[in-house]
């Protein structure tokens, strides 16, 4: 209890988002609790928990490649899911603004901005728009954390606007062959 002295005062959303992170978040429902207090509870409460930021840390799915062990939890996972997946963008550039407020809380651990960014998009939790929306956000840029967040996860954006890129291209390619079959079909 004495390490949750330390955490950063939050709204009283933050608050319930704290009492439901104790019990099984499925159970209870996080719909009181606005999705970017959860999120930042969440992570606050299991490096509390487990001691170091690197200890949240997981294998992820490539190799070297690093995951944010807490936001795996099937309860907690659908509960953020119910409060950000279809959020507005602003919402989803606020939880992401959260994830820049925990990074300078636990002194830029290495790889934690990345795991918790890249478990955010493979759990489908957040859509990769909302981490370009965060990139080009100029009000979180005046707030701590964001250039040292940028710095690490450059790469992963990079590949994520290129996967994005080609995610589009392949379905304008796959549009084009449908018409041209149905152009085939008149000729009939």
């Amino acid at each position: 209890v004495r390490k949750l002295a330390d955490l950063p005062a939050f709204s009283a959303s933050a608050a319930r988002a704290y009492a439901l992170y104790g019990e099984e978040i499925a159970e209870k429902g996080a719909g009181s609790v606005e999705g970017p207090a959860l999120l930042r509870a969440i992570l606050d409460i299991a490096v509390v928990q487990v001691g170091t930021p690197a200890d949240l840390l997981v294998p992820g799915e490539e190799p070297e490649t690093f995951e944010m062990g807490p936001l795996r939890n099937n309860a907690r996972k659908q509960a953020l899911i119910d409060t950000l997946a279809k959020a507005s963008t602003d919402v989803q550039v606020a939880a992401l603004r959260q994830v820049q407020a925990f990074t300078a809380f636990v002194g830029f651990a290495p790889k934690v901005a990345e795991a918790t960014l890249m478990t955010l998009y493979d759990q489908e939790i957040l859509p990769e728009g909302a981490f370009f929306a965060w990139r080009d956000d100029e009000a979180s840029s005046e707030e701590p954390g964001k250039q040292q967040c940028l710095d690490e996860v450059s790469e992963w954006l990079d590949w994520l606007e290129a996967e994005d890129e080609s995610s589009s291209e392949e379905e304008s390619s796959s549009e084009e062959e449908s018409s041209d079959d149905d152009d085939d079909d008149d000729d009939d």
